[in-house]
């Protein structure tokens, strides 16, 4: 039914216009007017089938059983179903709810996101990270309410920066990472989500969880190696890890550090900022070489972008580490 109210409201709108151009000039040559909409109609019914199949996919994934529904329930479900489809993918949407409200829709119920950007308001609230203004579980589903970062991803615009625009950037993330990293794990306390849950996380193609909380770099490594179904020898895995080191410092990472995860505004003038960092559901306390990294993680063989060149370079200087990692997740992870 939200398809067919789009399709009609379109419909409403060209005849509205062609309406306004007649109401001036009831014998108005129209041609350039039906022209005008010939030429631009498609693309505008296309966008109304796109926004629907985004809001098909938020709605499966607010599907409730009926023993969660309730009146609150079902009204905030309708609140969030009314507002704007920012971003969707399979089970997860970010969705514009107010002027500067957005909420992130999942099926997942664990709040390390929520915990991580609480944690960073309290200890450091000059990184410029969504500020968290609720959570709330329904049923198998979890929304997290916070402000909305405005601009573009990094990702879309970066292509058409200057190089001056671009290492204005660079300087800019790494003035904000070098603060993070100014954030070391206190004396006793674990690895990983800063509270809740005090798990590590390593997301690569799939996320693994450490099984209890870690407390020592000698224990993140073994949960480095610890992959299950693993086709490495034991003896294998052995001497992998006796080139690990367990004597890094351990700093508060986010730990997707990517340009689809980093947003920038256009001025007037053409000048770039930074409007924000996205996606802190990976971050907390890890070695230090884990943010560059992770930063990697997403280069292919075949990545043309010089992206790669304008890593901060506040979290460089762990090639050695970037390269053992990679061969552990060739032969034990993967």
């Amino acid at each position: 039914m939200a398809g067919e109210r789009g399709y009609k409201n379109l419909n409403t709108s060209v005849l509205r216009q062609i309406s306004k151009v007649l109401e001036q000039d009831s014998e108005a040559d129209i041609e350039s007017v039906l022209h005008k909409f010939s030429a631009s109609y498609a693309a505008l019914r296309r966008a109304v089938h796109e926004r629907q199949v985004k809001r098909t996919a938020v709605q499966d994934t607010l599907k409730l059983r009926e023993e969660h529904e309730s009146e609150l329930s079902s009204a905030i479900v309708r609140r969030v179903l009314s507002g704007t489809v920012i971003w969707a993918q399979r089970s997860r949407a970010v969705i514009q709810v107010g002027e500067n409200v957005a909420v992130k829709v999942t099926d997942d119920l664990n709040h390390d996101e929520y915990d991580v950007l609480q944690y960073l308001e309290q200890h450091i609230p000059s990184i410029p990270a969504p500020r968290p203004l609720g959570l709330i579980n329904i049923g198998p589903i979890s929304l997290m309410f916070m402000t909305i970062i405005p601009g573009d991803t990094l990702e879309t615009r970066w292509q058409s920066l200057s190089v001056e625009a671009k290492g204005r950037i660079r300087r800019i993330l790494d003035d904000h990472l070098a603060t993070l990293r100014r954030l070391s794990l206190p004396p006793g306390s674990t690895f990983g989500t800063p509270s809740g849950r005090h798990l590590c996380k390593d997301v690569r193609r799939d996320e693994r969880l450490s099984a209890s909380s870690i407390y020592s770099e000698s224990q993140f490594n073994d949960f480095l190696l610890d992959a299950p179904g693993s086709r490495a020898a034991p003896s294998y895995k052995h001497w992998l890890r006796s080139m690990l080191r367990t004597d890094h410092r351990i700093l508060f990472t986010h730990a997707d550090f990517h340009p689809r995860n980093i947003m920038v505004v256009i001025e007037a003038d053409g000048t770039v900022e930074l409007s924000g960092i996205l996606d802190w559901e990976a971050s907390g306390f890890y070695p230090e070489y884990w943010e560059q990294l992770k930063s990697l993680n997403t280069r292919s063989v075949k990545d043309t972008s010089d992206w790669w060149d304008y890593l901060p370079p506040s979290i460089l200087g762990y090639d050695q580490e970037v390269m053992l990692d990679r061969v552990i997740e060739t032969t034990v992870v993967y």
